[in-house]
C-alpha cells in the first residue's frame, strides 16, 4: 500500500539527483501505486464556497488515509461531477443538500484511475487522472518515486477554512 512522503526525500541533496532514469523507470511503479491506493480513496463532506466575480462553487476532497490528495468540483445546478478544468460562473445554488449528498456517494463508489501519468517537474511528481464515467474529474500525486503519495495541502487549507 502506498504511503506517504518520508522527510529524507524533500531534502535538497535528493532533490538535485533526480534523473530522467529516475523518473521514467518509475512511471510502472506510480500506476502500481495509484492502482493500490484506489481502494482505499474516499470522498469528503461537500462544501459550498461562493464569490460575487467567480460565482458559487461546490467541492468534495478525495481523501486517502484521512487526506486530501485532490478535489473535485460539483455543478452547482445538479450536484453532479464537473471535468477538470471547467468551472461554469454561476450565481445562484440551486442543487439541494440531498442532491449533493446523493452525487457525492455515487461519485465515492465509481471513481477510477485513469492509465496513464504525467511528470511535472516543478512538484517532482506523477499525476495521475482519476475519471467518473468519460472524464477525468480530478488527479493525485504520486512522487517520482513512483511509491508515496503527496497530500494536496491547499485542499487541506481549503477544508478547514470552510469546516470539514
Amino acid at each position: 500500500m502506498p504511503g506517504f512522503l518520508p522527510d529524507v526525500l524533500t531534502s535538497p541533496d535528493f532533490q538535485a539527483n533526480v534523473d530522467e532514469k529516475l523518473v521514467l523507470g518509475n512511471v510502472g511503479r506510480a500506476l502500481s501505486s495509484a492502482r493500490a491506493m484506489a481502494e482505499a480513496l474516499s470522498l469528503s463532506r461537500w462544501w459550498i464556497k461562493g464569490s460575487p466575480i467567480d460565482g458559487v462553487s461546490v467541492k468534495t476532497a478525495i481523501l486517502y488515509r484521512g487526506f486530501a490528495v485532490g478535489i473535485i468540483e460539483l455543478s452547482p445546478l445538479d450536484g453532479k461531477p464537473l471535468p477538470c478544468g471547467f468551472h461554469p460562473r454561476i450565481h445562484e445554488l440551486i442543487v439541494t443538500q440531498k442532491e449533493l449528498s446523493d452525487s457525492v456517494n455515487l461519485l465515492a463508489s465509481n471513481l477510477r484511475i485513469v492509465e496513464g501519468v504525467e511528470y511535472r517537474e516543478r512538484e517532482m511528481s506523477f499525476a495521475v487522472p482519476v475519471a467518473f464515467g468519460d472524464f477525468m474529474v480530478s488527479h493525485v500525486n504520486i512522487y517520482c518515486d513512483g511509491i508515496h503519495v503527496l497530500p494536496d495541502y491547499l485542499v487541506m487549507q481549503e477544508m478547514k477554512l470552510f469546516g470539514v
